[in-house]
């Protein structure tokens, strides 16, 4: 299975970032650092870090909308994105329904970083149609790779999400796919093994940033079963 597995860190001081990161790290192929929550936040003691950990870093500055922390402008978060930008993140997660205006200021700072469009919907997992013009909106926009991620409501939309991966495979579209909610875990499975470039799963139950999020260890334990490397 060539799905990478990232650890998503949802710190709120830059003390509590650190032991997290120096103590779950090293079981991690990539970290998804959440900028918004960090009230003491310093990026260039974040990428003095990242250096010596020797991981991809993903940062991410959620706003409410997006069960996020951050309070400030539009601008406030560019400009905090763009810090990271200059300082040679790996990866940047932003919304797809980011404006065009900053979207563009984005893109033209972001060098070797890797941008993800990303499409959260916490109420519902919509029609199969409608996840695939997200995804071509998404590289239309210029996104480096896409993300979906919606809530699960039924097993049988789990099948939804599935058929979505199953169709960029074999269309050759590289996207990250999960689903979210406690009838979720279909798809948290099996994304991954039918090529969700991505995985998320914390160390610890309760250090989960999503509904339903599954533990690193509950998911190799349910490929183990499956028979899946």
């Amino acid at each position: 299975m060539d799905s990478r597995h990232v650890l998503p860190i949802q710190a709120f001081s830059m003390k509590e970032l650190k032991n997290r990161l120096f103590s779950e790290g090293p079981h991690a192929e990539v970290l998804e650092i959440w900028l918004d929550g960090i009230a003491d936040l310093d990026v260039l003691k974040l990428f003095a870090w990242r250096d010596k950990l020797k991981k991809p870093f993903l940062v991410v500055n959620k706003s409410a909308k997006e069960r996020g922390h951050f309070k400030g402008s539009a601008a406030e978060h560019l400009l905090l994105l763009k810090e990271s930008l200059e300082r040679g993140v790996d990866y940047v997660d932003v919304a797809l329904d980011t404006p065009p205006q900053f979207l563009k200021k984005l893109k033209t700072s972001k060098k070797d970083t890797k941008l993800i469009l990303s499409h959260h919907d916490f109420e519902q997992t919509p029609a199969l149609a409608v996840l695939k013009r997200k995804v071509r909106q998404g590289y239309r926009r210029g996104a480096d790779l896409v993300k979906i991620s919606t809530f699960i409501s039924t097993f049988e939309q789990n099948l939804i999400l599935l058929s979505l991966m199953t169709w960029a495979r074999q269309q050759k579209i590289p996207l990250i796919v999960t689903g979210m909610g406690e009838k979720a875990t279909l798809s948290r499975v099996m994304c991954p093994i039918l090529g969700s470039v991505f995985y998320y799963a914390p160390l610890h139950s309760d250090q989960a940033t999503a509904p339903g999020q599954k533990t690193k260890a509950e998911l190799e334990a349910l490929w183990e079963l499956l028979c899946i490397d």
